[in-house]
């Protein structure tokens, strides 16, 4: 009896593990912030390291962050269903280092990164552009929703 790919719910409202404190285990495994939190993080990235006119990071620190530290060798780096052709790594998110490479639209130099659940965030410094993109549909792999929603927010641009 097979009817078909069926919806489940992974995570209930009433006894989420997001309603609880969160425990860090892993730096980057099971990150959890609201787009709001995500915003101004990028805000805070794309202004260099300055937020609601307080520095939180150095400039040095920022473009560290900013580019890429993988050799040539290492790329692509092959993580989740993004592509990743054109992508190095810089500190904390990817780098796109090969526009032409990553068959997407955008800049050398936007920056971000992807969750399990098919969020994504990046900032483009040279569009002056922040894309957030919150949703719970798993596994990510299944659908390019990341990707379409990239290519939507370029081809608005005019």
């Amino acid at each position: 009896d097979n009817e078909g790919p069926t919806m489940h719910c992974i995570d209930r409202a009433d006894d989420s593990t997001y309603c609880r404190p969160p425990k860090a285990f892993s730096g980057g495994g099971g990150l959890a912030g609201t787009t709001l939190d995500y915003l101004r993080f990028s805000q805070m990235l794309l202004n260099g390291g300055v937020l609601d006119g307080n520095r939180l990071l150095g400039r040095k620190t920022v473009d560290l962050m900013l580019m890429n530290h993988l050799p040539a060798q290492l790329i692509p780096i092959g993580v989740g269903d993004e592509p990743s052709y054109g992508h190095g790594f810089g500190l904390g998110g990817s780098v796109v280092v090969d526009l032409a490479a990553t068959n997407l639209p955008g800049s050398v130099g936007a920056w971000g990164w992807g969750g399990a659940a098919s969020t994504t965030f990046w900032i483009d410094p040279v569009e002056d552009l922040i894309g957030i993109f919150m949703t719970q549909f798993m596994p990510s792999n299944h659908y390019p929703v990341r990707l379409e929603f990239r290519r939507a927010v370029y081809q608005a641009l005019v």
